[in-house]
C-alpha cells in the first residue's frame, strides 16, 4: 500500500467538516448552536454537501482523483474561507507530511505484512491517501473517510499539532486505516465491536507495540483486551489471525460467509 498525503487549506476544511457530521462525538451537538460569525458559512456549506451526498465528489476532488461539475461551486466556497494563520500552518503540515511519508515508507513492509496477517491475509488497499490536517486542541483525532469497493484507494482523515510524535501520527493513521480494511473485507463487525476492537490495537495498543509505534499500551476497557493482549504476547499472528481468534473463543460471532 503507498502513500500520499494531500495539504492544503481546502483539505483542511474538508477534515473539519466531515468530522463535524460524521465523528461519533459531534452527532448529537447542536449545530445550530455554532451558525454564526464565520462559522456558520462553513456550516452552510456542509449542509449543502450532506443534502446534495456529495462527500465522495468532494474527496475525489481533493485528492485528485477526479472533479465533477458538481463540486466546482463548492471548492469555490471552501477556497474562500480564511483560516486564521494558514501560511504558517500550511508549512508546519507540510514538513510533518514528509516525516510522515518517510515514515510509512520505512516500516511500510512491516506494517502491511502484519496487517495481513493480523486481519487475515485478505485484500489491502494500492493507495492510501492522507488528508493532513491542523488540531489546535489536545488529544488524537482521525477519520477513514471514504473507500474504494474494488480496494484502489481508501481516503483518511488525521488531526495533527505541534510536538506530536510523528510515530503516533502515523499510529492513528494506521487505527483509520483498519477501519477501512475491515470493511473492505466484509468482516461483518458492528460499529461498537469494530471501534472497540481497534482501539485495543492502535494507536498506543499492541498492534502499536508490536510495530513499535509506542513502548506502552494505553486502551479503553474492552472486552477484547485480554484476549488481544495474550494473541501478541505470544505473537499467535504467525499461525492464525486475529479475526478468527477472536470467534474460536467465542468474543465475535462467525463471518457472514460462513452461514452461521
Amino acid at each position: 500500500m503507498s502513500i500520499r498525503v494531500i495539504v492544503s487549506k481546502i483539505a483542511h476544511l474538508t477534515a473539519i467538516l466531515y468530522n463535524i457530521y460524521y465523528a461519533p462525538f459531534f452527532r448529537s451537538y447542536p449545530l445550530y448552536s455554532l451558525f454564526y460569525g464565520p462559522m456558520s458559512k462553513l456550516l452552510y456549506i456542509g449542509s449543502v454537501i450532506n443534502e446534495n451526498n456529495l462527500w465522495r465528489d468532494l474527496f475525489e476532488a481533493v485528492i485528485g482523483r477526479s472533479r465533477s461539475s458538481d463540486i466546482n461551486d463548492i471548492i469555490g466556497e471552501l477556497d474562500s474561507i480564511e483560516v486564521y494563520k494558514w501560511v504558517l500552518l500550511e508549512d508546519f503540515l507540510k514538513k510533518q507530511s514528509v516525516e510522515l511519508t518517510n515514515l510509512y515508507i520505512d516500516m511500510s513492509d512491516r506494517i502491511n505484512d502484519l496487517l495481513a496477517k493480523v486481519l487475515g491475509n485478505g485484500k489491502q488497499f494500492k493507495e492510501i491517501y492522507v488528508l493532513l490536517a491542523y488540531n489546535p486542541g489536545w488529544g488524537s483525532y482521525g477519520s477513514m473517510a471514504l473507500y474504494d469497493l474494488c480496494g484502489e484507494y481508501v481516503v483518511t482523515i488525521v488531526f495533527t499539532r505541534r510536538n506530536l510524535d510523528i510515530r503516533h501520527v502515523l499510529d492513528v493513521l494506521i487505527h483509520e486505516l483498519i477501519h477501512g480494511l475491515l470493511r473492505l473485507n466484509n468482516i461483518g463487525l458492528s460499529e461498537e465491536e469494530e471501534e472497540e476492537l481497534i482501539d485495543t490495537l492502535c494507536p498506543q495498543g499492541y498492534l502499536s507495540r508490536e510495530l513499535g509505534l509506542s513502548t506502552v499500551v494505553r486502551t479503553s476497557r474492552s472486552r477484547f483486551a485480554g484476549a488481544v493482549s495474550k494473541y501478541f504476547e505470544n505473537k499467535m499472528f504467525n499461525t492464525v489471525s486475529l479475526i478468527e481468534y477472536l470467534r474460536l473463543n467465542g468474543l465475535l460471532r462467525s463471518s457472514p460467509s460462513s452461514g452461521s
